[in-house]
């Protein structure tokens, strides 16, 4: 990567010899110092998330955290983590070409089939128009590609699931993703499992199935956290549906209390708890004032997590964190305090289908960044609990 990457400056971005080989160099001198800062040994080279790449060139930039390592060679180092970004975006646009011409076969039809045994026939139509809609709205984002990309022409699952992300909650797209209510979010996420079946092999022939008679009925099945598979989540055909967010929150809760604890002792050491968490929180009487680290951390339960990361956004996670994971985190906490908080007393009867996945989409997008592995298990329960139920939400009125 770091070969081909001299070869397009030099070539494609036409810069001399001289500044290539600063620049390649760069990206490795970038990659031994961030692995130094979050104690991980990570390799750019290795790494095609644009979107994580630009968040580097802000903690490299001139305001940056970083901004002093930023300033070394002659800004070649801020200067070689910009280009590599303009790289990976260049690699992307020719990689929508090139697959294009390799499948120029259209799903349309094979799309539509695949949708009509599993929506309503206003969602199969509002889902092909909205594909359609993405296809012109995508193509116009892209000036370095002089012909317009059909969707319907692509067949890379790892481009599609890539827009999934940009049209969605946090996407670079999101404005786009919420029109017709999340129809058009929606219908990039179905065609991208549609995409996933296909290449697995899928029988457009399957039929609907016929959904539980009493959807709301209680489980008598006690659930706890240590009966939650993170491998399988054949569970969910035993379980309301309802319970799944709280599912959910379980599992990213370990993950997420630590990524917290590790970000506000690396601030303040001696003194985090108190001025982080004990200062900051409204509700702190189930809050131990004294303990370990270790102690502290599992303390900590998901409203609390969410808590911490709003109050003290502008000071620390602001620095730490994806630009729109205080908005997610505000979703999940009104998520948590609304129903979930409440579950026990009455599993949720009021909860529908459009929350669930709602629900189960804020988390995943809110973690990917955190730990993609543990964003992962959601998904499949997610998967898992779209396989059941074989419906999306209903479209706009």
């Amino acid at each position: 990567m770091r070969d081909k990457f001299k070869e397009w400056l030099t070539g494609e971005d036409g810069k001399k010899e001289t500044v290539a080989t600063q620049y390649s160099a760069a990206i490795s001198y970038i990659s031994k110092h961030y692995s130094k800062q979050i104690n991980e040994n990570i390799d750019l080279y290795k790494i095609y998330d644009i979107d994580f790449i630009n968040k580097l060139i802000e903690k490299y930039g001139k305001d940056g955290e970083y901004k002093e390592i930023g300033k070394e060679r002659a800004g070649a180092v801020r200067a070689a983590i910009k280009a590599y970004a303009k790289y990976l975006n260049y690699k992307k646009l020719e990689h929508v070409s090139h697959i294009e011409e390799e499948h120029p076969e259209s799903n349309k039809k094979n799309f539509e089939e695949w949708m009509i045994n599993r929506y309503e026939t206003n969602t199969v139509k509002s889902y092909k128009s909205a594909i359609s809609y993405i296809s012109k709205h995508y193509s116009s984002m892209q000036t370095n590609i002089n012909k317009r990309i059909d969707l319907y022409t692509i067949n890379d699952t790892i481009f599609i699931n890539g827009l999934v992300k940009e049209y969605g909650i946090g996407g670079k797209y999101q404005d786009i993703g919420d029109k017709g209510h999340g129809t058009v979010r929606c219908a990039i996420a179905a065609y991208a499992r549609f995409l996933e079946q296909k290449r697995l092999g899928y029988d457009s022939q399957i039929g609907k199935k016929d959904l539980p008679k009493d959807d709301n009925q209680k489980s008598n099945i006690n659930i706890t956290q240590q009966s939650i598979s993170t491998e399988k989540f054949e569970f969910i055909n035993n379980v309301n549906m309802n319970i799944l967010p709280v599912l959910s929150f379980m599992i990213i809760l370990p993950t997420l209390s630590k990524y917290i604890g590790k970000i506000l002792i690396k601030r303040n050491e001696g003194n985090w708890w108190k001025k982080y968490v004990l200062d900051k929180l409204r509700e702190t009487r189930d809050l131990p004032k004294n303990g370990s680290k270790e102690e502290y951390i599992n303390e900590l339960d998901i409203s609390a997590c969410l808590s911490i990361i709003i109050q003290n956004w502008d000071e620390i996670f602001k620095h730490e964190m994806d630009i729109h994971s205080r908005d997610l985190a505000f979703t999940l906490l009104s998520i948590r305090n609304k129903d979930v908080a409440h579950y026990t007393a009455k599993l949720l009867s009021t909860y529908n289908y459009e929350d669930v996945d709602y629900a189960l989409s804020t988390i995943i997008y809110f973690m990917r960044p955190i730990d993609p592995n543990v964003a992962e298990q959601v998904s499949e329960i997610k998967r898992e609990f779209e396989n059941k139920y074989k419906k999306l939400p209903p479209q706009n009125p």
